[in-house]
């Protein structure tokens, strides 16, 4: 969680006091009040400080959506400008957002009701008379309130809008976001259409059940590229829901269901009625068949006509729609592959599918160099893997180290593509490469060199541990190794060579994911834990035995004696009294 600009206790517009500091993005953040008029607990959402053009957008945007009103919806209850900062009052949802159900759902019936209740208030807004795209859903935009219905945030911020804000903040812009971008906000000209929004429903749902993003987080750009439809383990969920995920995360729009037809199977999923997805489909779309009109004398891509998730000449700004009200988007020539293999990461060789599509258009680098739509699109894609990397690299630092571990990552990726695809004209990795190993080594150096200040200066091991151990996560230089076993040695915690790299609860399972330094298993190493809830109700504390493997890529299941209640928490893991691990663990509800 980034830190806050606003301090706790600040008193805006002479109201509502700060109380806790929820998160934070690009455009502002997110805080639990008090009103003091009313003497009740609010959720308000301070944005980042707008000139007076800016400031009008906003309110023009505001008075959009003031008279919105559904369900499934979190409208606010009141705006006002404060200190130049648009501000919105809400309701304030104690169970947080759906981001702590990912890879913590147990009963598919909280997967239809995620499906019904987010696909209910899409439904709503695109059927609108100037149809509303949300453009950023995802599970930190769903809030759970008391009743446990999910509640869409974040409606109603055009496009216009949003470019508004991007330029006049000084924040870092995150790249979440991409993971739930579909393919058609990879093209040379991006769009956001209703589909869009199903494409980020099918993707939230997906990581819902499994825990982690499909596609490697990399969005829709990764189908453009070739890769396949993931499905979820049908031996622990039903292939209706599975069916309808994937139809979710369809590469064309036009083959994505609409919100409607979401809603209306998921609720009779939840009524306990017998349907099946499939020929629940096919009834809905026997008479709605999109056409595709055919390609005119010189033209490379065939452009369909309006389906049901196109948009009408009066669509508002918040997605793009063509002078006639249609999607933009071209329906290029269809993939060969079925999309139902579980091996969607393997990535098809360009050349593989020229040959079972026979023909497709073409198009020239800036070369000069002919090309084909699909390794265009797989160009376009590797593209912005490099911006994303330069951009963490860039903002990466020993302040910032998550930033370095996206960037390598990125990095990892555009050289596994690079490696697959021979057309691409690798010729910044090498460079990127000796950029972001700089700014590692930098963070690296930083963190040992204050870690042997700790040891050596100040002597406070406790402290040179923590430090040890963050230099390790970033680099497990023979200098951090020989650190650490040395505090192992002279202190007797033989969990100075664990490395923890992630942690999550699991019902009553508390998992554990590191790295062993060590050059041998270490058995009945005894470690202590503590989950600490917000909420300040009790803590669960307890003691288990655990053997430390060597080696990267470890993990090992802890028994908590009874599953923690929903909420956030804050664990420590250690060795009698020395600290190896502090981190935010979210618990889902049950």
């Amino acid at each position: 969680m980034n830190n806050p600009e606003l301090a706790k206790g600040t008193v805006i517009a002479d109201r509502y006091t700060l109380v806790e500091f929820k998160g934070s993005g690009s455009f502002g953040e997110v805080w639990l009040a008090h009103d003091n008029v009313l003497d009740i607990d609010v959720a308000i959402k301070l944005y980042i400080s707008l000139d007076n053009k800016g400031q009008k957008e906003f309110e023009d945007e505001y008075k959009v959506a003031y008279d919105l009103n559904h369900q499934y919806l979190l409208t606010s209850q009141y705006y006002s400008v404060w200190e130049r900062r648009p501000f919105l009052i809400m309701k304030y949802c104690s169970r947080g957002s759906a981001t702590a159900l990912a890879g913590n759902v147990t009963d598919e019936r909280t997967a239809w009701k995620f499906l019904h209740d987010v696909a209910s208030g899409l439904a709503f807004l695109h059927g609108l008379e100037t149809p509303i795209i949300h453009q950023d859903i995802k599970p930190e935009n769903i809030l759970i309130d008391d009743h446990g219905n999910f509640l869409i945030t974040d409606f109603g911020i055009s496009r216009k809008m949003r470019s508004t804000l991007r330029k006049q903040s000084k924040r870092v812009s995150t790249s979440g976001a991409i993971a739930y971008m579909g393919p058609e906000r990879f093209l040379k000209d991006p769009m956001a259409v209703k589909a869009s929004d199903i494409w980020s429903l099918g993707v939230s749902v997906y990581e819902m059940l499994t825990g982690e993003l499909p596609f490697c987080g990399q969005g829709g750009g990764m189908l453009n590229a070739g890769a396949e439809v993931p499905d979820v383990d049908t031996s622990k969920w039903t292939e209706n829901l599975n069916n309808i995920m994937r139809d979710c995360l369809a590469k064309d729009t036009w083959d994505r269901p609409t919100a409607d037809q979401i809603e209306t199977f998921s609720k009779m999923m939840l009524d306990g009625k017998k349907a099946d997805w499939k020929k629940f489909r096919g009834t809905q779309e026997e008479d709605s068949q999109p056409e595709v009109e055919e390609p005119r004398e010189n033209e490379t891509k065939p452009i369909p006509k309006p389906t049901p998730h196109d948009e009408s000449p009066a669509t508002k700004t918040v997605a793009a729609s063509d002078s006639n009200g249609g999607d933009l988007s071209p329906r290029p020539a269809r993939n060969s592959g079925s999309g139902g293999s579980n091996g969607w990461v393997r990535i098809l060789m360009i050349a593989g599918i020229v040959a079972a599509i026979g023909a497709s258009a073409w198009y020239f680098l800036a070369d000069g160099t002919e090309t084909s739509d699909d390794e265009r699109a797989v160009q376009e894609h590797y593209n912005t893997l490099r911006l994303l990397c330069t951009n963490n690299t860039a903002n990466g630092s020993q302040t910032n180290i998550p930033a370095l571990f996206k960037a390598r990552n990125e990095l990892d990726s555009m050289r596994l593509m690079a490696a697959n695809y021979k057309f691409l004209k690798d010729t910044v990795t090498t460079d990127l490469a000796s950029q972001l190993n700089g700014k590692i080594e930098v963070a690296h150096d930083a963190w040992l060199r204050s870690a042997k200040t700790q040891v050596e200066i100040a002597e406070d091991l406790h402290r040179g541990l923590t430090d040890y151990l963050t230099a390790a996560r970033i680099k497990a230089s023979p200098e951090v190794i020989a650190g650490l076993e040395g505090i192992a040695k002279t202190t007797g915690i033989k969990a100075a060579m664990m490395v923890i790299t992630d942690a999550f609860v699991n019902s009553n399972l508390l998992t554990v994911s590191y790295d062993g330094l060590n050059t041998e298993n270490i058995p009945g190493v005894t470690l202590s834990y503590s989950l600490t809830p917000e909420n300040g109700t009790p803590s669960i504390n307890g003691k288990a035995s655990v053997t430390i493997e060597k080696g990267r890529g470890n993990s090992v299941a802890i028994s908590l004696g009874r599953a923690p209640k929903f909420g956030t928490y804050q664990l420590s893991i250690s060795q009698k009294d020395y600290v190896i691990y502090e981190g935010i663990v979210k618990v889902a509800a049950e």
